[in-house]
């Protein structure tokens, strides 16, 4: 039986040459382009922030043991981790917070916080101090006249007591000049880091040296470009396979290496 094969000829090249001069061909093209080179190039400020999944430290078992905090009893004591950075390429300045609503973490019915400490930070000189207010609140601060740029961020250790065992959720606010509702909830675990580039880059070089790599051998030849059916099928899903990853980098990546 012979095998089925797809010739790319000078016939084939033209007819990919009128479809894309086709009006509506060339409108959706451009539109699509244009929309990614704005979403890559758009300058805006993208506060984000992430809490982690409560982590049990300590619970009250048995009548007869006590967890203590600083000389207080609780039944149970958790810890979750705050993360909190600028997604953006414009910079978030210490001046753009409003001091009236500043970042402010809380629960109004059953959290006791018990401590806050910075675990990291993407530089030395970007700090920040926080303050417990009424057990339920911690209201953070920029400090030293500093600035969040673009992937720039602090990391936080929440240490808290919970009268639901664990299943209280916290709430973030704030208000930023320059943005709409201040940060913006991301769950870090849906997302790619930047170091995922690099496969995305091997990707593409592979799909195009096994592109030119056939077009060239047959162009010395002098032969007409042809492909077995089962070549065409994994090009075009290695193709698809590209795009998607390159379309899910670009705007499902978030670069927090410094977290590492």
């Amino acid at each position: 039986m012979q095998e089925k094969l797809i010739t790319i000829n000078k016939l084939t090249f033209e007819k990919i040459l009128n479809f894309l001069k086709n009006p509506i061909t060339s409108l959706i093209f451009g539109v699509l382009v244009s929309y990614v080179f704005y979403v890559i190039s758009e300058k805006n400020k993208i506060p984000s922030y992430y809490i982690s999944q409560p982590n049990l430290v300590a619970q009250k078992s048995e009548k007869n043991l006590k967890i203590l905090y600083n000389g207080v009893e609780y039944k149970n004591i958790y810890y979750r981790k705050l993360i909190l950075w600028n997604e953006g390429k414009e910079y978030i300045d210490s001046e753009n917070f409003i001091d009236s609503k500043p970042m402010k973490l809380y629960n109004t019915d059953s959290i006791t916080f018990l401590s806050v400490n910075t675990l990291k930070t993407s530089r030395g000189d970007l700090k920040f101090e926080n303050k417990i207010l009424n057990n339920n609140t911690v209201i953070f601060k920029i400090i030293n006249n500093e600035a969040i740029e673009e992937n720039d961020g602090v990391c936080f250790h929440i240490l808290y007591s919970d009268n639901k065992n664990g299943k209280s959720n916290f709430k973030f606010s704030s208000r930023i000049k320059g943005t709409v509702n201040g940060f913006k909830y991301r769950d870090l675990d849906n997302f790619k880091t930047y170091s995922s580039k690099k496969s995305i880059y091997t990707l593409w070089i592979i799909l195009l040296s096994i592109l030119t790599i056939r077009v060239i051998s047959l162009l010395i030849f002098k032969k007409a470009i042809v492909f077995r059916k089962w070549e065409m099928v994994f090009l075009l899903c290695f193709f698809f396979l590209t795009i998607y990853e390159t379309i899910y980098y670009i705007f499902y990546s978030t670069n927090l290496n410094w977290l590492n």
